[in-house]
């Protein structure tokens, strides 16, 4: 019986750690506009998914595959608990417009929803991101796709396009629209993310070569060591060597003369 307990413990932890790994993979579909999916008046399309119907928590990236539709601005629209791609100028979605549907089932670390308001959207009309994950990352590789669900963030759509920066003072990365207008708020933003190259950093901040980068530093004990200035290096050699650079002579071995003469006539 104590056998049997265990298994069990083990195959529901292993189907809560599936479980877990499926919401995280991206899935994905493709859709084709038709006047069986047409909803909104004529301006979006259903998807009609399983995994996305009743789902609003959904974290969804469309793009547009076929030219129909291709020069309206759109968005994931939920509405009446399902999830549909929508021209946010509120113009007719042409029947045929083809679109590809990425979507994760929930939010994770690296894909979240950015909501855009009064607080985060009063500098310079543009609104601060901030993740644990984004900030002080400039460089991230981050995809962004608006997400409409009035129901859930509350009202407004935006039909201007937008971009998104690093700002390396606030050391966030921010939206703005590309026309320079002021974000309208609350609008939501379905964001996600990779995480680029570490940056390193030199304490010693005297150390800087063009261009104001941090230098790195070497994991090495501190020495008294001549760095030459230029390469390769000339003028006159000293130590163990004589003549100058950038071809000197080898006339002993740790100062140990008749040591280093026996070691350059040995045969090996």
């Amino acid at each position: 019986m104590k056998c049997i307990n265990i298994l069990n413990k083990l195959f529901f932890t292993g189907f809560l750690i599936l479980t877990a790994a499926f919401s995280r993979a991206q899935q994905r579909f493709s859709i084709t506009s038709s006047r069986e999916n047409n909803y909104c008046n004529g301006s979006c399309s259903l998807l009609d998914n399983p995994d996305l119907n009743g789902n609003s928590a959904a974290i969804i990236f469309i793009t547009p595959m076929k030219a129909k539709g291709i020069n309206h601005p759109i968005s994931a629209y939920y509405i009446n608990k399902k999830w549909s791609v929508l021209n946010t100028d509120g113009s007719v979605m042409e029947p045929g417009s083809q679109f590809d549907i990425e979507y994760y089932l929930k939010p994770d670390d690296t894909h979240f929803v950015h909501v855009v308001s009064r607080e985060n959207s009063a500098k310079e009309k543009s609104s601060y991101i901030d993740h644990a994950g984004l900030n002080d990352n400039p460089g991230a590789q981050i995809r962004i796709f608006q997400n409409w669900s009035p129901a859930v963030w509350g009202g407004n759509v935006n039909r201007n396009e937008i971009k998104i920066q690093y700002d390396a003072n606030a050391r966030k990365w921010f939206i703005s629209n590309t026309n320079e207008t002021q974000l309208e708020f609350p609008v939501a933003y379905n964001i996600m993310f990779t995480s680029g190259g570490p940056s390193v950093m030199n304490g010693k901040v005297d150390k800087t070569i063009e261009g104001g980068v941090k230098t790195p530093l070497s994991i090495m004990p501190e020495c008294n060591c001549v760095i030459p200035t230029s390469l390769p290096p000339n003028g006159s050699a000293g130590g163990d060597l004589a003549g100058t650079f950038p071809y000197p002579l080898v006339t002993g071995l740790q100062a140990n003369h008749y040591q280093a003469i026996r070691l350059l006539q040995a045969r090996f």
